[in-house]
């Protein structure tokens, strides 16, 4: 994306007949960057023409009236900061949908709408403000519209469970460390540990400063187990072709799914 702007930048330095358009280079270069190097669960590459080709006009038309009004750029950052800071409070105290689906909006559009500002001001540094706002509207009308795609999450409540016996062989497939990284909905890389206790399996979590209590997860099929403590939750251990188990995925109650991959085996 940086060498994208460069380059829109050194084209209407190059060509002065092009200085016109330099906020037009400018946030298409970007905007068309982002769209083909954007990835995670989230984030997508097919163009939503429509809502884009209705954003665009509305945001720069708002940063003409700002502009008119003397308003500065860097101004429209700050509610973007605020609200982001109140839904990760929601969600801390409250994880539910609602409270993810504001926490994910808020920390999707107020780094966009920063990415935006300064492209607006690196496209205005050469030339004039309304380049600028063409850039920032093009950037801003586009890219949180890749960003439609919520994490899977569990349902609310998780059905009930009736617990069997398995092999110890298929139980010794599940053992070993699991590691979680970071992504759109947690920041924080965490990791699971599965061990053998005579026939039953149990899981502990360990994040940067902290180990939680192991618990025992039982299962109810060759791949899926539960636990019963505090914080019921569901795992599905995941396989290869060959039968060897490489990841696992891990569903608490309304909150996103996790994936974590199989690091060793024990």
């Amino acid at each position: 994306m940086l060498a994208a702007g460069s380059l829109a930048s050194c084209l209407t330095d190059l060509f002065p007949q092009l200085a016109r358009f330099r906020g037009l280079l400018i946030g298409v270069f970007i905007t068309v960057a982002f769209m083909l190097t954007v990835g995670g669960r989230w984030l997508e590459a097919t163009p939503h023409l429509r809502l884009q080709g209705i954003a665009v006009p509305v945001i720069f038309l708002l940063a003409i009236i700002a502009g008119r009004l003397r308003i500065p750029r860097w101004s429209f950052a700050a509610p973007g900061v605020l609200v982001t800071a109140i839904a990760v409070c929601w969600f801390k105290a409250s994880p539910s949908r609602a409270a993810l689906i504001v926490m994910a909006s808020a920390l999707v559009l107020t780094p966009a709408l920063i990415a935006g500002i300064v492209i607006g001001w690196f496209a205005a540094r050469r030339g004039s403000r309304l380049q600028g706002d063409i850039a920032m509207a093009i950037f801003l009308g586009c890219v949180p519209f890749q960003c439609l795609e919520l994490p899977r999450t569990a349902p609310e409540t998780l059905g009930p469970h009736t617990a069997i016996n398995l092999d110890a062989t298929l139980l010794d497939a599940c053992v070993g460390e699991y590691e979680f990284p970071p992504d759109n909905a947690y920041w924080l890389k965490w990791k699971m540990t599965i061990r053998r206790q005579g026939d039953q399996l149990v899981e502990q979590i360990t994040t940067k400063n902290k180990s939680y209590p192991a618990v025992g997860i039982y299962p109810e099929s060759k791949t899926n187990f539960f636990a019963k403590a505090k914080g019921p939750h569901e795992l599905t251990f995941v396989s290869n072709d060959k039968g060897e188990v490489t990841a696992i995925i891990v569903r608490f109650p309304g909150i996103p799914v996790r994936e974590g991959k199989k690091l060793k085996n024990e």
